[in-house]
C-alpha cells in the first residue's frame, strides 16, 4: 500500500512526496456533488501535477513568509462577539431593517440568485489560488496526472460534525428566511453556504495523524 502525507501548499493545493518525486494535489472538487458532500471526492480521480524539489522549496518559503503576516482567526471571532454584545447591550435589533413582505416566488428567486453568486465566488476563490500557485512556481501547471486517493483511517466524528453543524446552520437559516422573508437570514444562510462550499477541500487534510493511500492512478 502506497502511503502519503500532505503538506500545505495553499488553499487549493497540497504537496506530497512519492517515490522521491514531489507532487501538487488539486483539492478543487472535479464534480459538483463533491462540493455538497466532501467525502465523495475520495471516489473520484483528483488532478495531480509533478513539481521539482526546488519548486517545493519555493512553496515552503512562500508559506513561511505568509505565516508571519497572517492575522489570527481569533481576532475575527473576538470582533464578532464584541459586536454582538454591543448590539445586545444597546438593545439594537438590526433584523427589523431587513424585514420584507416578499412573495414566495420572489423569496425563492432571490435565494437562488444569491446561491448562484455564492458558487461563482467560490470558483473565483479557487481560480485565484491557482494563479497564485503558478506565480510562486513561475510557470503554468503541466503534465496532469490523475490519482485516486483515500484516507487510511477516516475520522467520521470530525467529518460528520463539520457537515452537520455547518450544513445544519445553513439549512435552518434558509428555512427561517423562507418562513419570515427576513433578508438578513437569507444573507447569513448564503454566507454559511459559502464557507461550506469553500471547505469542500476538507476531504484532504494536512494534519500529522492523517495518512492517505494511492488506490489508482492514470499517467499521461
Amino acid at each position: 500500500m502506497e502511503k502519503i502525507r500532505f503538506a500545505y501548499g495553499n488553499f487549493r493545493y497540497l504537496v506530497f512526496e512519492f517515490n522521491h518525486q514531489y507532487y501538487l494535489l488539486d483539492r478543487r472538487p472535479c464534480h459538483l456533488i463533491g462540493y455538497l458532500f466532501p467525502p465523495i471526492n475520495w471516489l473520484f480521480f483528483q488532478h495531480v501535477y509533478p513539481i521539482t524539489s526546488d519548486e517545493y522549496c519555493k512553496i515552503k518559503e512562500k508559506n513561511g513568509r505568509a505565516t508571519k503576516l497572517t492575522v489570527s482567526a481569533s481576532l475575527g471571532a473576538g470582533l464578532s462577539i464584541f459586536l454582538y454584545n454591543w448590539l445586545r447591550v444597546n438593545k439594537i435589533d438590526i433584523t427589523k431593517y431587513f424585514e420584507t413582505n416578499l412573495s414566495s416566488f420572489t423569496k425563492v428567486a432571490l435565494f437562488l440568485m444569491t446561491f448562484l453568486l455564492t458558487y461563482v465566488l467560490v470558483e473565483l476563490c479557487y481560480y485565484s489560488r491557482k494563479r497564485r500557485m503558478t506565480s510562486v512556481l513561475g510557470r503554468e501547471l503541466r503534465h496532469l496526472q490523475y490519482y485516486k486517493i483515500t484516507p487510511i483511517k477516516i475520522d467520521f466524528k470530525q467529518l460528520l460534525g463539520f457537515i452537520v453543524v455547518i450544513g445544519g446552520l445553513a439549512f435552518f437559516m434558509s428555512m427561517y428566511y423562507f418562513y419570515s422573508g427576513n433578508l438578513l437570514f437569507g444573507l447569513m444562510a448564503n454566507a454559511i453556504i459559502f464557507l461550506y462550499l469553500s471547505a469542500s477541500n476538507v476531504a484532504f487534510g494536512t494534519e500529522s495523524h492523517h495518512l492517505y493511500k494511492i488506490n489508482d492512478k492514470i499517467l499521461k
